[in-house]
């Protein structure tokens, strides 16, 4: 015990001691951010990024600045499908991009690709929303992405300079294809040329004569000026799902509280709200797309029936090669698509 003329020196010393402890525990909490890139072929000035730059604002306000989101718009760093390459290999930190792309990572997930196979948007809705994120999260996990949850890249449409309601209007055509085997062989059945090209890259590709036809979702058609060089849009009823990844690793190496945060954010804003996002905005975007000249082209019953006779031909060839896993995530797809037509 220290002495009555020593006591103010050790108290001093003992409160100096306890504002050094709380000091060094507060710097090593004051860790700098994490700041991680997430990219998208989506253009900014787009309902897509208005979504993306809310969550990105949403996740450095649940973590206390503790992570910081940088979006890079319009395959600033590359398509789709480089994307989704550059986020299993820990180049990219994250980013948004359509399942098709994600199945170059994991061949499985053309079972939930299958071109016309939900048989209406509000089926795909209800599958994605019961039971198929978790079999989706699953098989990611494995290839080093981790899954935030589904997104809505809109309906999608065949555009270019001409109609193509009915299957033989397709035929020697030029059309761009996004780099799936599944979609290479939907074109194929439709006796069309496939020609490569990304998602940035598609309105340059009409302009110089590359392809005379490219599926695209509504609004990216419009926010990307693709209706200007392609002003014919037959309409489809198939709707791109999308999802937000994150490189494994990188989301390991958050700690508790920040992936708390993370996914705070992400229920910020539920999947039910993004599809009425891009669901209103589409029917204004085609609205304005007719009154400024461009033309919608609906297909007959007749026509809508042929087409899709054509291309479910390409499914079981797509499944055979989507590797081992592919039957038993399709009894999965099935299941959910059963039980969703039942309630429709």
């Amino acid at each position: 015990m220290p002495s009555r003329s020593n006591l103010p020196a050790a108290l001093l010393a003992a409160a100096a001691l306890l504002w050094t402890g709380a000091h060094g525990s507060a710097v090593a909490q004051q860790s700098p951010p994490v700041e991680w890139r997430f990219a998208f072929v989506a253009p900014q000035k787009s309902v897509w990024g208005m979504q993306l730059d809310r969550w990105a604002a949403a996740v450095a306000e649940e973590s206390n600045g503790t992570v910081k989101i940088v979006n890079y718009f319009g395959g600033q760093l590359g398509g789709e499908a480089e994307i989704a390459q550059q986020v299993a290999r820990g180049r990219l930190d994250g980013g948004g991009v359509g399942l098709y792309a994600l199945s170059t990572l994991a061949p499985e997930l053309e079972a939930l690709t299958l071109p016309a196979y939900f048989t209406s948007p509000a089926v795909l809705d209800c599958a994605l929303d019961s039971s198929l994120a978790a079999p989706v999260s699953k098989r990611l996990a494995r290839r080093g992405v981790h899954f935030l949850g589904f997104g809505d890249g809109g309906t999608i449409h065949l555009v270019g300079k001409r109609s193509f309601a009915a299957v033989g209007d397709l035929a020697g055509i030029k059309a761009g294809s996004y780099g799936s085997r599944g979609e290479q062989r939907l074109w194929e059945a439709l006796r069309a040329n496939v020609a490569p090209v990304s998602g940035p890259e598609v309105t340059s590709a009409f302009q110089t004569g590359l392809i005379d036809a490219a599926h695209v979702a509504t609004a990216f058609y419009v926010a990307a000026g693709i209706n200007k060089v392609a002003p014919v849009l037959t309409r489809g009823t198939g709707r791109f799902a999308t999802a937000l990844v994150v490189n494994k690793a990188a989301w390991d190496r958050l700690g508790a509280d920040q992936r708390a945060a993370v996914e705070r954010a992400q229920a910020r804003y539920p999947l039910a709200q993004l599809r009425d996002e891009v669901r209103s905005l589409e029917a204004q975007l085609l609205a304005a797309h007719e009154k400024g000249g461009g033309k919608i082209v609906e297909r007959t019953p007749e026509q809508a029936a042929a087409y899709r006779a054509a291309v479910s031909s390409t499914w079981p060839k797509t499944l055979a090669d989507a590797g081992p896993d592919a039957p038993a995530l399709f009894a999965e797809v099935e299941a959910a698509r059963a039980a969703c037509e039942r309630k429709s």
